[in-house]
């Protein structure tokens, strides 16, 4: 049954820093604005009636435009408490992460919608904040504009057998509407759970039994555990305890626990066993360096926890582990996010965030055993893996370069993966293993700036870990703008029983997609690189007209070739919940839309009633809410229904039925598991990626691509076979690298800081804080990192890279954009380069620029060496470095640049000091208007007021230097300040923080943990 309420705002309004202390809580509008005053919009809704056993499928928070402007803003967390009538800017709660985008422009007299599902969890308070980057200001309907005030339309299902709800509406408010329908699946946005939550307990899924509280710092395992003053204290009483149907475990936030925490106990279907959280503040943390969350039983549900560092996976779910709900989880630097294992079935991975789970649980030159770097690792059957945001899947790899997958299926079996944003993650999938078959991949929205970045990767019979039979890609939208990114990749032996694609839309540069014989692909849309694969008759290739990619906009055009032109594979909603099919180009007839966004179509939620409506009836809803398809070679796919299972929340079933044998566990292949691909049988593996590009669509029968070597993870416990059969790419010299498009909503954020790593994992009060910086980078979530030279002392080798740099800084890989060289870096024999790649340039000590959101980047050699000089050369005007950087001032034309080299040109520091051989290089910045220079060397923080090139004060147009070699190293000795030194501290590590704004920027040095020491300010662009 389903059901559809719709509650009014119970509190809101807007702050504003140009007048700080007013409080706008009367105001008949909600005001967001970046310039000339800074506002922000602060909603509250009040959510009640809703059953303890429902299943929240879409919650869509509406606003009516009162104001237009060319943009309508984004909704956030909010990370503490506030109220309408009280709130001002000077005491407002500060914001929190991204819940989501709202699309488009704001045209006045209309109503905007975004699907706010994510921060929805149950009954209880629910806060946002509406922003905007834009100085084109937004104003939206107040609660005090009765007629126009916000709502929150929230729709859920409960189980048939259960009795009819009877919601009970907001006082004041609508009630709740029983609507008919589609379940509709809603897209998120990276940044997930927030940090925070409102004060109190939220009831989660399921009929309540006893609920029982941890605390790490009151709590004692001998207390009942029966209320917050009786609270237990560890994870392993509540790994022993005995837990009933319909129990919860709630641990408190801001707490910290390390594992493991196993969870063995069995709920039932309309009982549901819940592990969350309660309080307000961070969500409690689960953290390694062993293992984490082991879930062994059944119709358990895991939300609200941040799992972190573990020693394998962040949550495992085991062999004989069914009908488990992993759920609104901030999941981080682990090897793998969620690891669903052979014999686990039927379970589903729903609103999590998963990001940088970017480390490898084998690294090592040689052997072709690296392995890592999975959000998402499937050996079992019929798991749904939807409305996640998966972000940082890519790891350094001794044997490929370059590793990772959002989604790793290795063995699995009719797993369905729907509705998910992923982001710069080295492949959204890739499948191995003869028995994995009949997984579907439908509305997914992928994006990457990587260099080598591939969507999927699958394989047939001519491959040791083939075949994979029966992959389905449908209606999903991929844009790829790395310089070696490919679209799809189906090779040893692609066939119509392999792969069928329906209604994709993929932009990738290198190739759009690649196959070695026809196999089942129409009604695709392809734009950018080459297409080497046959197809379909009803395929194109096209611009297919999206919004704007790079601010998280995939939304089509009105006169998209995507519009009204796909094929109906029996799914009902598109990424954001929209109704399919929908007549996008107005002509009265509904057809299908390419790509994972349906133009035009709304919420298949009913529209919020301007008068209370009567309490709900019970309307039957579908059993599942996404069927699987499929489809013979060369024909439009035949929708075949799937058997749901049985009533856990919002399990689909995706495989056909009949199809899927009883899970059972895999066996591990050899210890070499990850058998290259070759175009020539018995010939060598082959470390080059992919294969040699052609004009033609036809098929490329030689050479044939060479995936990378299958490989096998080592979990602590047990191995779990998961190969990565995948091309890369290597680096071009004198290519620039990808532009990082800015974030989905708000402005980029860069973490910069130089001289790390120490030969030793054992800090002392002034050296090797490495891990420190690394936990303070982590914390901090920024769209880049900005590494300032010597990653690692004292030389740069692989080895030591390996064991000090890698397991610290290197989570942030994916992200990070190195110099193209400190001293320290050049010392190992170029191994530097073969770690961080093109993160360091195009070539080993190649100068490089990119776009950072308004932006321009430029990493310098400040050693002005290069591969025939290494040891260093001149930085004089003339050179090679400065004709380079001179002709890249000249031909970028941003407003704002940000320049970053390893060696100060001003300095306090009595051990390097300031740099005049960089004198012409800084005279260039100062020429060009340039508003920042970043570096390291000294270690010690420096922040200089803006200079012109002779080092005279130049407030109006000057170039700030800021010193940040705090990273971990040690700290240096300083002198008397030099001449325009504003602020100098040498004895706090940490990282400097920029938000870079259109036109400004701000800046802030964090401290790590337990020092004190900052410094923050603002500037404007020149």
């Amino acid at each position: 049954m389903t059901y559809t309420a719709t509650f009014p705002a119970a509190e809101d309004t807007y702050v504003k820093n140009t007048n700080a202390t007013t409080n706008y809580g009367q105001d008949t509008t909600l005001q967001a604005d970046m310039e000339p005053s800074i506002k922000r919009a602060l909603i509250r809704f009040s959510v009640t009636g809703i059953p303890s056993n429902a299943t929240i499928q879409s919650a869509t928070l509406r606003l009516f435009v009162v104001d237009e402007s060319n943009q309508s803003g984004s909704v956030q967390r909010v990370n503490g408490s506030w109220s309408e009538n009280t709130t001002t800017w000077n005491n407002a709660p500060a914001v929190g992460q991204q819940v989501a985008i709202i699309a488009g422009a704001a045209e006045e007299d209309t109503w905007k919608e975004t699907n706010v599902l994510p921060a929805v969890t149950g009954n209880g308070p629910v806060n946002f904040y509406i922003i905007t980057a834009s100085t084109d200001g937004v104003d939206y309907g107040s609660r005090q504009n009765t007629q126009y005030q916000p709502t929150l339309v929230i729709r859920w299902s409960v189980p048939t057998s259960a009795p009819s709800p009877t919601p009970q509406s907001t006082p004041g408010g609508p009630g709740a509407t029983a609507t008919p329908g589609p379940t509709p699946v809603g897209g998120v946005t990276p940044g997930g759970p927030g940090a925070t939550a409102t004060p109190g307990p939220t009831p989660f899924g399921g009929a309540i039994g006893a609920t029982y509280f941890v605390d790490n710092a009151a709590g004692n395992d001998g207390n009942s555990g029966t209320s917050e003053s009786a609270a237990w204290r560890t994870v392993g009483k509540v790994s022993n305890v005995t837990l009933a149907a319909g129990d919860r475990v709630l641990f408190k936030r801001d707490g910290v626990w390390s594992g493991p925490l196993t969870l063995a106990k069995a709920g039932t279907a309309d009982r549901p066993i819940t592990i969350g959280s309660y309080g307000s503040g961070a969500l409690p943390v689960i953290q390694g360096p062993g293992d984490c969350v082991d879930v062994k039983g059944t119709r358990l549900i895991v939300t609200q926890l941040n799992v972190k560092d573990c020693a394998w996976a962040g949550i495992r779910v085991s062999t004989g582990a069914t009908f488990n709900r992993i759920d609104g989880n901030l999941l981080t630097g682990n090897v793998a996010g969620v690891h669903v294992a052979s014999g686990a079935s039927d379970n589903v991975i729903v609103g999590n965030t998963l990001q940088n789970n970017n480390r490898m649980s084998v690294n090592t030159p040689g052997g072709s055993d690296d392995n890592g770097a999975f959000a998402v690792l499937l050996n079992g059957d019929r798991n749904e893996v939807m409305n996640n945001s998966i972000s940082g899947s890519d790891a350094f790899s001794y044997d490929y370069g370059r590793d990772g997958a959002a989604v790793e299926i290795y063995g699995g079996q009719g797993n369905n993966i729907h509705d998910n944003l992923a982001v710069d993650n080295d492949a959204f999938s890739e499948l191995g293993n003869s028995r994995a078959r009949d997984n579907t991949f439908s509305y997914n929205v992928v994006r990457s700036s990587l260099a080598t970045s591939t969507f999927v990767v699958t394989r047939g019979s001519q491959n040791g870990f083939g075949p994979v039979a029966n992959t389905r890609l449908l209606n999903n939208t991929v844009v790829m703008t790395g310089a070696s990114s490919q679209g799809f990749v189906c090779h040893a032996g692609c066939d119509s029983s392999i792969l069928m694609m329906r209604n994709n839309i993929i932009e990738a540069v290198q190739k759009v997609g690649y196959a070695d014989a026809a196999f089942d692909e129409d009604y695709d849309l392809y734009a950018g690189g080459q297409a080497q694969f046959p197809l379909g008759a009803h395929s194109r290739i096209a611009d297919p007209m999206l919004g704007n990619v790079g601010a998280g906009d995939f939304h089509l055009a009105a006169a998209s070739p995507a519009v009204d032109t796909g094929v109906n594979v029996e799914l009902t909603a598109d990424f954001e919940g929209g109704h399919v099919p929908h007549d996008g180009n107005g002509d009265g007839i509904a057809v299908v839309d390419r790509g994972a966004f349906e133009r035009g179509s709304t919420s298949v939620a009913a529209p919020p009633p301007t008068t209370p409506g009567p309490t709900a009836t019970a309307t039957p809803a579908p059993a599942t809410p996404r069927a699987t398809p499929t489809a013979t070679a060369g024909s439009a796919p035949t929708p075949t229904p799937t058997t749901p299972p049985p009533a856990t929340p919002r399990a689909t079933s995706t495989a056909t039925a009949g199809s899927a044998p009883s899970p059972t566990p895999t066996t591990p292949p050899p210890a070499t598991p990850r058998a290259t691909s070759t175009a020539t049988a018995g010939s060598a593996p082959s470390p080059t990626p992919t294969p040699t590009p052609t004009p033609t669509r036809a098929p490329t029968p030689s050479p044939t691509p060479t995936p990378t070597p299958t490989r096998t993870p080592t979990p602590v416990a047990s191995p779990t076979p998961s190969p990565t059969p995948r091309p890369t790419s290597t680096a071009t010299p004198g290519s620039a690298p990808t532009p990082t498009p800015a974030p989905f909503g708000g402005d980029p954020v860069i973490a910069a800081a130089g001289d790390i790593a120490c030969p030793s994992s054992s800090p002392g009060s002034t050296s090797c804080r490495q891990q420190d910086t690394a936990n303070l980078i982590n914390s901090l979530n920024p769209t880049a990192v900005l590494m300032l030279g010597d990653a690692q002392y004292d030389t740069s080798t692989a080895a030591n890279l390996a064991a000090y740099y890698n397991p610290t800084w290197g989570q942030f890989l994916a992200k990070t954009w190195a110099t193209a060289g400190g001293s320290h870096d050049f010392y190992g024999s170029g191994d530097w380069y073969s770690y961080f790649g093109r993160r360091a340039g195009p070539a080993p000590y190649a100068n490089y620029s990119f776009d950072l959101g308004q932006w321009h980047i430029i990493s310098m050699n400040s050693y002005c060496a290069d591969a025939a000089h290494p040891t260093g050369g001149s930085c004089a005007a003339g050179s090679p470095g400065y004709n380079w950087l001179q002709n890249d001032l000249t031909t970028h034309g941003n407003q704002c640049t940000l320049v970053f080299w390893h060696q100060p040109r001003w300095s306090s520091g009595t051990t390097h000091g300031s740099d005049t051989g960089l004198a012409d290089y800084f005279q260039l910045l100062y020429d060009h208007g340039v508003e920042l220079l970043l570096t390291g060397h000294e270690h010690m923080y420096e922040r200089f007021a803006p200079q012109n090139g002779s080092g005279g004060l130049d407030q109006a147009i000057g170039v700030r230097e800021l010193v940040v070699g705090t990273g971990g190293r040690s700290v240096y000795g300083a002198g008397t300040p030099i001449a325009n030194s504003e602020v100098l501290n040498n004895s706090t590590f940490g990282a400097l923080k920029l938000t870079l704004h259109a036109n400004s920027y701000d800046w802030q040095f964090v401290p790590i943990a337990g020092q004190t020491f900052t410094d923050s300010g603002s500037g404007a662009c020149h």
